[in-house]
């Protein structure tokens, strides 16, 4: 049985509840993350998530500059054990619909993400059928689309990501992660056009066996 704490990401990158959302964000970028522990005098108040910055602060045309983690942080987080098992920990990250804060005798030890669980199923060699895990309502824009329009409709759509396509072609994809480094981070305009910052390369998953190289 794989268990939380073989697959969680250890020592958490942390803020303070009074730091500006734009300090909040370099420290994203810097590490490569996507969420911050909020902790204040060693004491855990909250998360910062990728999903915090677009929903709580750009939809709401707020300054990064001004705004402080405190004010638009998650909280409460949604805890779970190191021991508790894979299984248990994606059940309630489904329910909960975010991460997963690994706590051990209330001390924050890691954090659990959806990449963790993927990367748990690979590393097992387990059967994978990505058709039962996908989500099928896909949100497609216009590469000429402005970030902050991108930004509004992954809001109200509580997305992370949005295909870009031109005359029913996909040529990227934009994601939580690019707003992030690519836009927040450099301080690039919000008017821009989102098809400048897509991630061009797209992974194409079929029905395979995660671990083994499909033959051609």
């Amino acid at each position: 049985m794989a268990f939380v704490k073989d697959f969680m990401t250890r020592n958490p990158q942390t803020v303070s509840p009074d730091s500006k959302v734009s300090d909040a964000v370099k420290a994203m970028a810097d590490k490569n993350v996507g969420s911050l522990l909020v902790v204040d005098k060693g004491r855990m108040k909250g998360i910062l998530t990728e999903r915090d910055l677009l929903s709580k602060v750009l939809d709401l045309g707020k300054s990064p500059e001004t705004t402080t983690v405190a004010s638009v942080m998650s909280s409460p987080v949604a805890e779970v054990q190191p021991t508790a098992s894979l299984k248990k920990a994606a059940e309630a990250m489904t329910s909960r619909k975010n991460r997963l804060v690994v706590v051990d005798r209330g001390r924050p030890e890691g954090i659990l993400t959806a990449t963790d669980i993927v990367r748990a199923i690979y590393k097992q060699g387990s059967p994978f059928d990505p058709s039962k895990t996908i989500t099928r309502k896909i949100i497609t824009v216009n590469p000429e689309t402005s970030i902050r329009d991108v930004v509004g409709i992954m809001s109200r759509k509580r997305v992370g990501s949005v295909i870009v396509a031109k005359n029913g072609k996909p040529l990227g994809i934009f994601t939580e992660r690019d707003l992030v480094k690519k836009v927040l981070s450099p301080h690039l305009s919000m008017d821009k056009h989102v098809g400048d910052v897509a991630t061009r390369q797209l992974i194409i998953a079929g029905k395979i066996r995660m671990g083994k190289v499909p033959q051609r």
